[in-house]
């Protein structure tokens, strides 16, 4: 955040575009809203002062001198407070400008990575690997491996964590919290409705509330945990989406899989609209893709199945062959 923003956001200056700028970063993290209340605090504290008392520079030479001079003529003492009023002044300044100082250092050593419209791959410091896919933001922290290890992610990123014993790796997701010290696993966040999903490849995963870490879940492996935002609420099962990777590793891989659900996949796999109305409980496809086409499998499907795929109107439906 711009150090200008703030200063007009406590002046009361800013614009609705600088305030739009303002409340996203300050509803990013808990950090950012401790910082910006300590310089509420700070600026409230200046104003006081300037309100109450009029600094007087010689005001304040003469009192330093009469501090150093203890025999001075009692009719010739100043008002100390009033020096202490200066003092403490600059004290503020000096503070204020000191956590700024801080604050910026910390805002220009962190790293941001974002997507468009193709997955991207990259190592972070600690030797972990990092997959983002697509239209997904991480940001990892200006203290990176000082203290901890805490990356902040918006969509969706799959994490193979390098083991770190004193120092655990922290992942922040919405109102969610993962922490680890070394595995992999998945995190997708469904930034509209506020839910967020997690799926444990390796190791033990602990997946919490962002204010409520002391009702803690913790995952293993093949365990698919929900955080529904509607009602604060989260739900571990067991993982049987197959294709829950397929973003990451392009494979598509289906075992006695329902119509609908072949359906479902497919349509977030390649972003579209594919939908079917056969109910046919014997009709399963069985059957794995890798790096093939959309086009490719629905014809893989319409000769094993004896179905039939059509395109109308920005969407496929599968219907039964009546020929």
């Amino acid at each position: 955040m711009e150090k200008y923003i703030l200063e007009k956001i406590l002046s009361e200056t800013a614009s609705s575009e600088e305030k739009k700028q303002f409340g996203f970063w300050y509803e990013q993290s808990k950090e950012n809203k401790e910082y910006f209340q300590k310089l509420k605090i700070i600026y409230s504290r200046m104003n006081n002062l300037f309100e109450k008392r009029e600094f007087d520079k010689e005001l304040a030479k003469l009192a330093i001198r009469t501090k150093a001079k203890s025999q001075i003529n009692k009719s010739r003492k100043v008002n100390i407070r009033k020096w202490m009023a200066a003092a403490s002044f600059l004290l503020i300044i000096g503070l204020s400008f000191y956590i700024l100082t801080q604050f910026n250092k910390y805002q220009s050593n962190k790293i941001t990575y974002l997507t468009n419209d193709s997955v991207r791959d990259f190592l972070l410091e600690d030797g972990s690997h990092v997959w983002l896919n697509e239209n997904s933001y991480m940001e990892v922290s200006g203290n990176f491996m000082k203290k901890q290890r805490k990356v902040t992610l918006k969509g969706e990123a799959f994490f193979e964590v390098k083991r770190m014993e004193n120092c655990p790796f922290k992942v922040k997701t919405g109102k969610t919290l993962i922490k680890v010290l070394g595995t992999s696993f998945n995190i997708k966040e469904d930034t509209l409705a506020g839910n967020v999903s997690v799926v444990v490849s390796s190791g033990i995963v602990s997946f919490n509330k962002l204010y409520h870490r002391w009702e803690r879940s913790y995952l293993k492996p093949s365990d698919h945990a929900q955080y529904f935002a509607s009602n604060n609420k989260i739900i571990v099962k067991e993982n049987k989406n197959l294709n829950y990777l397929s973003w990451k590793t392009n494979i598509l891989h289906f075992y006695h899989a329902p119509i609908k659900e072949v359906c479902k996949d497919l349509s977030i796999h390649f972003h579209k609209n594919i939908k079917t109305h056969i109910s046919d409980p014997d009709l399963l496809l069985t059957g794995s893709f890798e790096n093939e086409s959309l086009d490719y499998i629905l014809k893989v499907m319409e000769i094993s199945l004896d179905i039939k795929a059509t395109y109308s109107n920005h969407e496929y439906v599968l219907q039964k062959n009546n020929n």
